[in-house]
């Protein structure tokens, strides 16, 4: 696993809407590998509800029926055109769910900090869905990636963060890979999260200077 590029997370990954519109729905208008990946995942994914976190235009998360959060307004625009309910917001800090389950399709490698993003899913799913992609630098402009990931690599973000892998698959140029974590962790997780939530509000509901009577 070796860095490409240091930047601020994903900024020249989410302004390729700015520039170049919703090429994800022209990719898969057409025969291309995209569209084999997006019915690929289709294909594969069964749980339901299902947050795609990194979304883009919206394509894979309209094919799943699932709501869809993404760094990029623009992005989010374009979801929401195709009736995606998506939303703006940051890998680091997802929707709280519950869902039965997470995809983070070609998105750890545009990422600063991958292993926070997982450690992010851990309150809101017991199930994650990865997929990157290889290094084909015809196919992939390594301007937008941080990263290049193998399945062990996967592995060695995820297995420590108590997530196992339960299901992989090498296609269309990428690396698939479904990882669970025990429900005991889950709920730890999500109680921890809501706890911490549930305290930022009382906390800004208090008036100012109440801690001191």
């Amino acid at each position: 696993m070796a860095a490409v590029i240091e930047r601020t997370d994903s900024i020249q990954s989410h302004e390729k809407y700015d520039r170049d519109g919703a090429f994800h729905w022209d990719a898969f208008r057409r025969p291309t590998l995209y569209r084999n990946h997006a019915l690929f995942l289709l294909e594969t994914i069964r749980e339901h509800p299902v947050l795609d976190v990194g979304c883009g235009d919206g394509v894979i998360a309209w094919l799943l029926s699932a709501d869809g959060v993404d760094i990029s307004p623009t992005a989010v625009r374009m979801a929401r055109e195709h009736g995606v309910p998506a939303r703006v917001g940051s890998v680091y800090d997802p929707p709280p769910g519950p869902y039965a389950a997470v995809l983070l399709s070609d998105v750890l490698e545009h990422l600063q900090y991958p292993m926070k993003a997982i450690e992010a899913m851990a309150p809101v799913t017991r199930t994650l869905y990865v997929s990157v992609p290889f290094r084909v630098p015809f196919l992939y402009s390594e301007e937008w990636h941080y990263w290049h990931f193998t399945l062990s690599d996967l592995d060695a973000l995820c297995t420590p963060l108590g997530w196992r892998r339960v299901w992989s698959h090498i296609g269309n140029l990428k690396t698939y890979a479904k990882y669970q974590r025990p429900r005991r962790l889950y709920l730890r997780d999500r109680w921890t999260r809501y706890l911490a939530s549930a305290l930022r509000a009382w906390r800004g509901a208090r008036p100012h200077g109440a801690l001191h009577g």
